[in-house]
């Protein structure tokens, strides 16, 4: 009787939790197949390429993998995002025709004491079956899928409680959608269990998993460091300049970090030179403009090449839009801002790599004094309520020109 775990991800999930989740995966002692979006080191690793988010590329993925895995193993389905107790790949399904789920489920996320109950739902992360009936089951849920976005589950169905529970990551970018009891434990609202035999408290969860909870409260040290007069946003920060802002990130132990415009490398060298520890992604197209010919681009990329090569760089030579897709969520400490400035690109700068950087990193960029630049900036942490920070105006530019920077919400 052979057991095979299907891993399927869309590779999206942030680095450190994907990392924790394969290592924990790993213990189990079973042979792998991992179905991605992007090359990973992970068991037997099939490519699919990038695709949509959606259940109809779930379930291609999820077919793949099985098609994959020898006839008549037993089939565990593992999710990126969920922490399987080892004694859970014990069970052996009494029927070769039915898919089974384990109801015994719990969620966990950053920053809360206790475990919340996910009881009744089916969740594909905690099917187990043979081979043959979940291609069966997995063909027809893509059928329907296709043919109308059905969800609705027909089949036969065993439910079943693992000894020891798995616990299920809230994050902010699960697949799956936020239902009101999710919503009120993702904010602290619920009470649940404050430990869980098999995993004891949420401390020795994290230790044993080696995922934790942020212990940096950046909020909490902008504060203490600037002491703003007022509440009102923007803070002006006397006294406190652009090059300021990279020793802050080594304070802060941002040790991964991103800049989108890099054009010669003058910042990027600074923030390397500013935290020895600092692995630093260096994006830009180097592309022509109006006022730069093919040839000066090539100049400037060549300079920023060899300007950027005593650090840890990371030189990335595609637009701020297709980098963003390579970087996976809430992998970086802080990112700085400073490509294209008009709105729409500055906006669009803003969402996709505040998504980047984790919570309680800082989402940064220059040139506040822009027009375009600012209505962005001010747009943006409006609607999410950020409290916004502007460095001083210097004498000589770049400085002359303000940085502005804001904290993602700690956990």
């Amino acid at each position: 009787m052979k057991k095979v775990i299907v891993y399927f991800t869309d590779s999206r999930l942030e680095e450190e939790l994907d990392e924790a989740v394969r290592k924990q995966i790993l213990k189990a002692g079973i042979d792998v197949i991992s179905v991605s979006q992007k090359p990973e080191k992970f068991g037997k690793n099939i490519c699919v390429g990038w695709k949509q988010r959606s259940y109809i590329s779930l379930y291609e993925q999820l077919l793949i993998g099985l098609k994959s895995a020898p006839k008549d193993s037993i089939i565990y389905l593992c999710e990126h995002d969920v922490f399987y107790h080892p004694t859970y790949f014990e069970f052996i399904p009494e029927d070769k025709d039915k898919i089974y789920f384990n109801l015994n489920r719990y969620f966990w996320r950053r920053g809360l004491d206790t475990f919340l109950p996910a009881i009744g739902k089916r969740a594909l992360s905690q099917c187990v079956a043979y081979r043959e009936a979940l291609i069966v089951h997995a063909s027809g849920r893509l059928k329907r899928w296709k043919k109308n976005r059905s969800s609705y589950m027909t089949g036969p169905f065993e439910n079943w409680r693992s000894k020891f529970a798995n616990v299920d990551i809230r994050h902010y970018g699960n697949f799956s959608a936020e239902n009101e009891q999710k919503g009120s434990y993702l904010k602290g609202g619920l009470s649940a269990l404050p430990m869980l035999s098999g995993w004891g408290t949420t401390q020795d969860f994290q230790d044993n998993v080696g995922y934790r909870s942020l212990k940096t409260g950046t909020m909490d040290l902008l504060h203490k460091r600037f002491n703003p007069a007022s509440i009102e946003s923007p803070v002006i920060i006397p006294n406190f300049y652009r090059d300021d802002l990279a020793t802050l990130f080594c304070e802060l132990g941002m040790s991964k970090g991103a800049e989108i415009g890099v054009k010669r490398g003058d910042y990027s060298s600074i923030l390397c030179m500013s935290n020895p520890l600092l692995k630093l992604k260096c994006i830009d197209a180097w592309n022509p403009t109006v006022d730069t010919s093919w040839d000066l681009a090539e100049t400037i990329f060549i300079h920023a090449k060899k300007k950027l090569n005593p650090f840890n760089a990371k030189i990335i030579r595609k637009t701020s839009v297709y980098a963003a897709d390579e970087t996976p969520q809430a992998s970086l400490g802080f990112v700085y801002i400073d490509a294209d400035h008009s709105f729409n690109n500055v906006m669009q700068d803003i969402i996709l790599w505040a998504d980047r950087v984790r919570q309680g990193g800082i989402v940064s960029g220059h040139d506040y004094d822009n027009p375009d630049v600012k209505t962005a900036v001010d747009a943006y942490v409006k609607i999410y309520k950020f409290e916004l920070f502007v460095t001083e105006k210097g004498k000589k530019y770049p400085d002359s020109s303000p940085t502005w920077f804001f904290a993602k919400g700690d956990l």
